[in-house]
């Protein structure tokens, strides 16, 4: 119980925020004096191409230890 509070806890604030940042982005780009077709590219780009970016080195990372720690070369 001790660990399964603290991690159903964080997933489920984890859920809520990824449900609610294209709303709170698309909602400050509007704001921000884009129109819905432009703030919805910019949030597309976003996700699909910056945020991609930035998760990439991770993948090598687990894959590089992966393969140290199993031994393969």
């Amino acid at each position: 119980m001790s660990i399964a509070l603290p991690t159903t806890g964080s997933r489920f604030i984890g859920n809520i925020s990824w449900f609610l940042e294209p709303i709170v982005v698309a909602q400050s780009l509007a704001i921000a004096g884009y129109a819905a077709v432009e703030a919805t590219r910019q949030y597309g780009e976003l996700t699909g191409l910056a945020l991609t970016l930035l998760t990439l080195p991770s993948f090598y990372y687990v894959f590089t230890l992966h393969c140290i720690s199993s031994g393969d070369q």
